[in-house]
């Protein structure tokens, strides 16, 4: 919490630079100075405010500097093989279809990915999709026999909808954001992106995470390999369809009123939409992307033996002996 404040702290003072000699009052001036007022709320409050409301201020605080200081100058985008690529500021963002049920959305600054996904087997398809601009709303839909995927081409935000009109899921507008961090020697980001789910819409997944919970929302939790933790930036809705964040750094989730968010270190934001009639359907999307595991052979079946350690010889022959005294098959 005391460095979550610190970093508060020094969040306040750059806003306040950030605007400091604008005269004109806008909306986006104004949701700023609203983030301001809040966060020295939070710091005149001492040690009395908790870990996630001093986190959660400080993101709130971030979005609103990243959309007033992203004031849309030009904005485009381009039909591809396997869906759009659109550009908003210097900013590049690329929508990809891996079959007529998989969404790929990538976020960054560079025109072309460099990335090799240390998960993703898939590659995206091409003649899948049909591309239609909405001038009027200034919106591009990606559709195909499955979904549809409007993009926003003067804020960046991204929709996923079944064919008919369904909502899957929406980005939270102005809720993409990157500031730049060194990770080790390298120059990278802090990268950030909101959904917006529905209230009464319940996900599951995210890894071995033992505690005690089922539905992943309105919680909190960092994404980080531990003894008896598994961590998978993946999770599943009760809407039947999933979401992968593909990345590998330490990653923060954080699921409330203000919405579902991930960040996580990285140069690109990148993650996929799996969407399904069913959630058999999603799973094999996921085993189609990531690439299916086969069925391990017949020996490999039966009990599991699993301690911290063994302190010697005599103790692990008579862990087997008293397998052997139960009739338990061991090998």
């Amino acid at each position: 919490t005391t460095e979550t404040k610190e970093a508060l702290s020094q969040a306040i003072q750059d806003a306040q630079a950030a605007i400091q000699d604008d005269v004109v009052q806008s909306e986006a001036k104004t949701a700023v100075e609203n983030a301001i007022n809040n966060a020295q709320g939070i710091i005149s409050t001492g040690g009395a405010t908790d870990y996630t409301t001093a986190f959660n201020t400080l993101n709130e605080l971030r979005d609103a500097v990243e959309i007033y200081e992203n004031t849309v100058v030009t904005y485009s985008y381009e039909t591809t093989d396997y869906g759009i690529q659109a550009r908003l500021n210097d900013q590049y963002v690329h929508i990809m279809l891996y079959a007529d049920d998989i969404v790929r959305v990538v976020k960054g600054y560079t025109e072309d990915i460099a990335k090799k996904s240390l998960s993703v087997v898939d590659t995206p398809q091409s003649g899948l999709c049909e591309v239609a601009e909405d001038t009027e709303n200034k919106t591009v839909t990606v559709s195909t026999s499955k979904v549809k995927v409007v993009y926003h081409l003067a804020t960046g935000q991204v929709e996923v909808l079944r064919y008919n009109g369904a909502e899957l899921l929406r980005e939270k507008a102005g809720g993409t954001s990157f500031f730049a961090k060194k990770d080790g020697p390298f120059d990278s980001y802090q990268i950030t992106n909101t959904f917006q789910l529905e209230d009464d819409e319940q996900i599951y997944g995210m890894g071995q995470i033992q505690d005690g919970n089922l539905n992943r929302r309105g919680l909190t939790f960092t994404l980080a390999q531990d003894n008896m933790k598994v961590c998978i930036p993946y999770f599943q809705s009760t809407k039947n369809y999933a979401l992968f964040w593909d990345n590998y750094s330490p990653t923060t989730f954080t699921d409330n009123e203000e919405g579902t968010r991930f960040q996580s270190t990285g140069t690109e934001i990148d993650y996929y939409v799996l969407c399904g009639d069913d959630s058999g359907d999603v799973l094999a999307s996921m085993r189609e992307l990531t690439g299916k595991a086969p069925l391990m052979p017949l020996w490999n079946f039966g009990l599991y033996q699993s301690k911290e350690r063994y302190m010697s010889t005599t103790e692990v022959r008579e862990v087997v002996d008293r397998y052997r005294e139960l009739g338990v098959p061991l090998d």
